[in-house]
């Protein structure tokens, strides 16, 4: 089986709902502490057009720039990026430890993941493990689509060179899931390391 790997809160615990549907990033946590200010500015920074180059583009200090400079953060934009992005990538172990006993099994791993090109570039290389485990990497930023448009899994069907049928999707979105399933493709929704079991 061809496993397409989704990261933010299926490999990777990136973030958690609480019980008003707020989301809370893992990577902010300490934020106010360290620069004295609300989470909340973060909000300014993060939409519009920040978002959509995040997409386009790995200069990103036109946007940077004038949010540390309005919010007074004594850092440039290239140690702004260092303080998200390495707080940003911490591993679920044991779903990690699930890969690499299917991997032993004989099945391939590729990731599949809505990334920007910052983080993608930042997750690979710090985390040099995965090189050995993910035979490919399809992200939104590098092919001009994102999941759930169904582009997305042909694209990487076209890559893997295999059925439909020997895909299988895990990603903690029912859209997405649906999405790969409507094509033929597997789908396992994510919702902690009991589903995959």
């Amino acid at each position: 089986m061809h496993y397409l790997m989704d990261l933010d809160n299926t490999l990777l615990d990136t973030y958690r709902v609480d019980e008003n549907g707020q989301v809370h990033y893992q990577w902010t946590k300490d934020f106010e502490k360290d620069f004295n200010l609300p989470v909340s500015v973060l909000t300014d920074l993060f939409q519009g057009a920040f978002l959509i180059s995040l997409q386009r583009s790995r200069n990103l200090t036109r946007f940077i720039d004038p949010f540390l400079k309005k919010n007074k953060i004594s850092m440039t934009s290239e140690e702004f990026l260092e303080y998200w992005l390495s707080r940003d990538m911490k591993i679920k172990e044991e779903v990690w430890e699930w890969i690499l006993n299917k991997k032993e099994e004989g099945h391939s791993f590729h990731i599949a993941s809505n990334q920007p090109y910052i983080r993608m570039d930042y997750l690979w290389g710090h985390l040099p493990a995965w090189h050995n485990v993910f035979e490919h990497v399809f992200t939104s930023s590098n092919m001009g689509v994102a999941k759930p448009d169904e582009s997305f899994f042909i694209y990487a069907k076209n890559i893997v060179k295999t059925p439909f049928q020997n895909m299988c999707l895990i990603d903690d979105s029912i859209e997405n899931i649906e999405s790969a399933k409507s094509l033929g493709m597997y789908g396992i929704l994510f919702q902690g390391i009991d589903s995959l079991k």
